[in-house]
């Protein structure tokens, strides 16, 4: 099987620690178990993002992400990773303004982006509003347990399900890791990234799992096309 290597995260070069804290700080803000509705007919993504939007603590927010993706809103958009990376930039350059610009932009297109998110919390502590920090804080930490929960990432049956590249990298700076190699696996039809990550700190490695079925599908029906 071959092995590619993991391209190095080009954002916040000089903050990757930092930023990698700042993700930390989000999982732990809100300790409480998200609350799931599971019952009745499946809900759309458009009332599922409203839930968001209105601050409910019973929105779902592994439902908004897996809605999102099968079923995206005509104005879906993948952020641009130029954007991003100028996003970061900003904030590690304190221009909270630009950060808010460029965040705002990409959550039109996409508002499961957990990157836009982290950098509007961020950003909003900075210009020293608090309800705005909370709420992206919030929206942050519902998307990333909603990808923990799912799995704990030890293995390929217990692999923690994804919906973009982008989440993988997210989970990794949360748990303050350095992305080493990627591989692609494919087992009883399920497709899986293997990652290996080291901790910087304490120079300990480990190899994480994450079920990629969602978007492998979709990379596989856009080259059949």
């Amino acid at each position: 099987m071959k092995e590619r290597k993991v391209e190095s995260i080009n954002v916040m070069r000089s903050n990757k620690r930092s930023l990698a804290l700042f993700c930390v700080g989000i999982v732990c803000l809100f300790a409480l178990p998200t609350v799931y509705a599971r019952q009745g007919a499946k809900p759309d993504y458009s009332s599922l993002l409203e839930k968001v939007k209105k601050s409910d603590r019973a929105a779902d927010f592994t439902a908004l992400r897996m809605a999102y993706f099968d079923n995206p809103p005509a104005e879906s958009k993948e952020a641009d990773p130029k954007v991003i990376q100028a996003m970061f930039a900003a904030l590690s350059d304190k221009k909270y303004d630009k950060v808010i610009e460029s965040g705002q932009l990409i959550l039109n297109g996409s508002y499961v982006n957990i990157d836009a998110h982290i950098a509007l919390a961020a950003a909003y502590q900075g210009k020293k509003d608090a309800n705005k920090e909370k709420f992206h804080a919030w929206v942050a930490d519902g998307l990333i347990k909603s990808i923990v929960n799912s799995g704990d990432g030890k293995s390929k049956a217990t692999a923690w399900t994804v919906i973009s590249t982008d989440e993988e990298y997210v989970i990794l700076r949360s748990f303050g890791l350095t992305p080493g190699t990627q591989s692609l696996l494919n087992e009883n039809g399920h497709y899986f990234d293997k990652m290996d990550a080291t901790d910087p700190q304490t120079k300990k490695k480990f190899t994480l799992f994450f079920n990629i079925d969602r978007p492998y599908g979709k990379l596989g029906k856009l080259l059949k096309q």
